[in-house]
Formats: C-alpha cells, structure tokens, sequence
C-alpha cells in the first residue's frame, strides 16, 4: 500500500531529530557517571536528562555535568558540523 510506506517514511524523518537528542542525552548521562565514579560519586539519582545525587557530591556532580557537556558537543562541533556544513 503506497499510502503506509509514504507515512511510514514521513513519520521515520520526523523521528530523527528526536532520536538523535535523545541518543545524546543519553551519551551525556553515561559520560557524566563515569566522570562522577572517577571522583568517587557512588549515588546517583537520574532520570533522562535531570541529574541527582547526595547533597555533598552535588558541586562535583555539577561540575562533571558541564565538563562531559562541553566535551561532547565540542567534539560533534569539530567531527559533524563540516560534514552538514562543508565550506564553501
């Protein structure tokens, strides 16, 4: 049936941004573990992308957070970005 392979295809387009951000929040929450773990952060509490753990470890939990951040997206900035934007 034409109709149901064009929206499946429709609806698998509309799909790939979302997957895409949810595949990096979820690159992001694991980094950001093996970050804590590395500095002794045992107990977390996390769901998607909300980041918990006890109130002494929340200055190095924070910190893990923005340093795993940065490092990802500056990494998809340097290895991704010319390939959807080559120059000119």
């Amino acid at each position: 049936d034409t109709s149901n392979s064009t929206m499946a295809k429709s609806k698998n387009v509309a799909a790939g941004a979302p997957n895409f951000v949810h595949s990096m929040d979820a690159s992001h929450l694991l980094l950001t573990v093996l970050e804590c773990k590395s500095q002794d952060i045992s107990s977390f509490a996390m769901i998607h992308d909300s980041f918990g753990t006890h109130a002494g470890s929340v200055d190095t939990l924070q910190q893990a957070i923005r340093k795993c951040f940065a490092e990802m997206y500056q990494g998809l900035r340097t290895t991704i970005r010319p390939q959807v934007y080559p120059d000119p």
